[in-house]
């Protein structure tokens, strides 16, 4: 126990020295929902805005979308799991949405980074319930997450059964926070299979694939317009041209993923990669997840 205790403060550790110098960096890549709408203030035909406010929210919602980084068989009635997460998704730095749709003054990102803190406990019935903070790194963008997985078969390790996979459902939910422009929510179900190996004797590699279904919710808040935002109050033209409303949004997208587990004793290391695809576009997202399985 005492073992155990040290690998987790070790983990947690590590994660806090990761995540306090990311959040004292500047907030570039904060949606600036102002200068997206800015070419069309006062126009009757406003489709160029909301179509770049439509990709602009298709690679941040992607970017957020809850992370599977874990086989298909559960923790046990009282497994517990907590660890470090990070996810990287390309996004095209030089495109005209990217850079009117955030706060820096030219090329973004071109990497977005959304590092994670995970826990996850096991529960009687192959069930586990689990729980996340997410942050994207250069700016002041968090996101919640909360999951429930079922594991429809596992513990099959038996000589006369043992050959069968583990398989399981998941629903899982992030909700953005930090953003005053946009209110996001994104909702995933998936099913995933997993078969674990015994290496030496003392490392168990599980490997895993599955599939997800992705919904985005976004609802924008109507936005005063103009490069000096705070100026445009005081003029008389507000009323007419200063102020957009970007439409609803709800975005689609199919995910299969794979990905491979390590364990040594508890500590636990996966590599993930998953594809976006949907909207005209397929996206690689690799991912990672450290901690300690117990």
């Amino acid at each position: 126990m005492e073992r155990t205790r040290r690998i987790l403060f070790r983990v947690l550790f590590i994660a806090l020295i990761l995540f306090i110098p990311l959040g004292a960096l500047a907030n570039d890549m904060d949606i600036s929902l102002g200068r997206l709408a800015y070419p069309c203030r006062g126009a009757q035909t406003p489709v160029p805005c909301q179509n770049n406010f439509h990709k602009l929210i298709r690679d941040y919602s992607f970017a957020f979308s809850p992370k599977i980084l874990a086989p298909a068989e559960t923790l046990g009635y009282d497994g517990f799991y907590a660890g470090l997460e990070g996810a990287l998704t390309p996004v095209d730095s030089g495109a005209a949405y990217m850079k009117e749709g955030t706060v820096i003054q030219g090329s973004s990102d071109a990497i977005i980074f959304i590092p994670a803190l995970h826990i996850r406990k096991g529960l009687p019935w192959s069930i586990e319930l689990g729980s996340s903070l997410n942050y994207m790194a250069n700016s002041e963008l968090v996101a919640m997450g909360a999951e429930v997985k079922w594991s429809l078969f596992e513990g099959f390790r038996k000589p006369k059964l043992g050959y069968l996979p583990d398989v399981a459902v998941r629903a899982s939910v992030m909700r953005l926070l930090g953003s005053s422009d946009i209110d996001l929510t994104i909702v995933g179900l998936d099913a995933s299979i997993s078969r674990p190996f015994a290496v030496s004797g003392e490392v168990i590699f599980t490997p895993y694939l599955g599939y997800q279904f992705l919904w985005s919710f976004v609802y924008a808040e109507s936005v005063v317009v103009g490069q000096r935002q705070n100026e445009l109050l005081d003029q008389a033209v507000v009323g007419k041209d200063a102020v957009f409303q970007f439409k609803k949004e709800t975005l689609y997208r199919h995910r299969p993923f794979v990905g491979f587990r390590f364990i040594w004793e508890h500590l636990t290391f996966t590599p993930e990669v998953s594809l976006g695809l949907g909207d005209n576009k397929v996206a690689v997202q690799p991912a990672f997840a450290l901690g300690a399985d117990f």
